[in-house]
């Protein structure tokens, strides 16, 4: 009985994370329309001191990151640090983070964001977004792409990890 319930935990998530994607691809697309985001979000963080700014650049490099139900000793907060790093220390780019959150893990990626900062001395920019105000945007693609995913024969998604488990 284990296996069923995994694999329906699996088409779930990459139900999921597939609506995710579409979401912001067509927001990316879509920058014509006015930002929801308020001037406080857009931060600047360096070592000394943040800033609040809304300075544009000439060429913005985004990256989409989902950090929820983290806790503070987790092997996805250790990757999360690794990660954006990683990212900061190769990059010879501006980037810009855009983050998921959910209330309790805020307080954390802001502190591992800052540790980056403290171990690379680069600038920092990035948006927080709250998971529950994206799920709410996203609530009339996943009711239409729902039955899509799904582990009767045929399905787009059942083919899909049947690929990926063998």
């Amino acid at each position: 009985m284990k296996k069923p319930k995994q694999f329906i935990y699996i088409q779930i998530f990459l139900l999921m994370l597939l609506i995710v994607v579409f979401y912001f691809i067509y927001m990316s697309n879509n920058l014509t329309q006015e930002s929801t985001l308020t001037e406080s979000s857009v931060l600047i963080h360096t070592k000394t001191k943040t800033k609040t700014t809304t300075a544009t650049q000439k060429q913005e490099f985004n990256i989409w990151l989902i950090f929820t139900k983290v806790k503070k000793k987790s092997l996805l907060a250790k990757k999360f640090v690794n990660l954006v790093y990683n990212l900061i220390n190769v990059s010879s780019v501006p980037l810009t983070f855009h983050i998921i959150i959910d209330e309790k893990s805020k307080l954390l990626a802001e502190n591992q964001l800052s540790e980056v900062v403290y171990k690379t001395n680069k600038t920092l920019i990035y948006k927080f977004y709250n998971v529950q105000e994206c799920a709410l945007k996203i609530a009339d693609i996943v009711d239409v792409m729902t039955p899509y995913f799904s582990s009767k024969p045929g399905k787009w998604n059942n083919f899909l990890l049947l690929r990926v488990n063998s």
